[in-house]
């Protein structure tokens, strides 16, 4: 729903509904951390809901902003894997909140930049601390998770629009990751390590109502080095991801 206060500014309200699914296999190095802990047993999935609020307001011609808060994403408690997931298995999608703007500067050419802030410190399973050394059991309310910290990420973009026909998109990223040094061992699960990222992207209308738009996204190699009880066990991470989509105007 979003609804229009004034004819530069504007609000808006959603549901997030959400599915999710998760399968793991080989995780017999964990076993002695829950006596319930099960691998090799296929897939798991649930559904879950949320919400979504946002602002947009055009503070000048060539000046827009706009901000936005989700709720966390209550998700169903994977019950095949109640015995890794903090929670008997609890896995919800965290809160986030974000702000930015899109500032004209020449006729063609729109620069942009976003700030957001992940909440993974409300979610158990993610935020808990691997205290396996201390008595936790994976599976408790209580019990390890991935230790992972708020998250901040820093967004930069530019659009250039060459004619009526090509538009060209560039941007970068960052977010420092959110795995502890002393969380590596129970982070082999989930290494997400990476924290630059550098995306290109262009559009080409080739008929009135017809476009083909790519998008390259290449996230450069992190490394944790494990410390303490995480000693010995280290990560590493890179991605890359190329997307295609065609559009047709009706």
């Amino acid at each position: 729903f979003a609804i229009k206060v004034t004819p530069e500014h504007s609000f808006g309200l959603s549901a997030n509904l959400a599915y999710q699914s998760f399968e793991a296999r080989g995780l017999e190095a964990f076993a002695g951390m829950s006596p319930t802990l099960a691998s090799n047993i296929g897939v798991d999935s649930g559904m879950g809901y949320g919400a979504r609020i946002g602002y947009q307001g055009k503070i000048t011609s060539g000046l827009t902003i706009g901000a936005t808060y989700q709720t966390k994403t209550k998700m169903a408690k994977f019950k095949k894997y109640a015995g890794l997931f903090a929670g008997q298995g609890g896995f919800d999608i965290p809160a986030a909140m974000g702000a930015g703007f899109a500032l004209k500067l020449m006729e063609g050419t729109t620069l942009a930049a976003d700030y957001s802030h992940i909440r993974y410190e409300g979610v158990p399973s993610l935020a808990n601390v691997n205290n396996a050394m201390t008595g936790g059991v994976l599976g408790a309310d209580n019990g390890p998770g991935f230790g992972w910290k708020n998250m901040n990420v820093y967004k930069l973009g530019v659009v250039q629009e060459l004619g009526e026909t090509l538009t060209l998109r560039g941007g970068y990223n960052y977010g420092k990751n959110p795995i502890q040094d002393t969380e590596t061992f129970f982070n082999v699960l989930a290494p997400a390590t990476v924290e630059s990222h550098v995306t290109f992207g262009t559009t080409w209308t080739f008929m009135p109502q017809m476009e083909l738009s790519f998008a390259f996204m290449h996230a450069f190699e992190k490394n944790v080095t494990g410390a303490g009880a995480a000693a010995g066990t280290d990560l590493k991470m890179t991605q890359n991801a190329f997307g295609i989509a065609y559009g047709w105007k009706i």
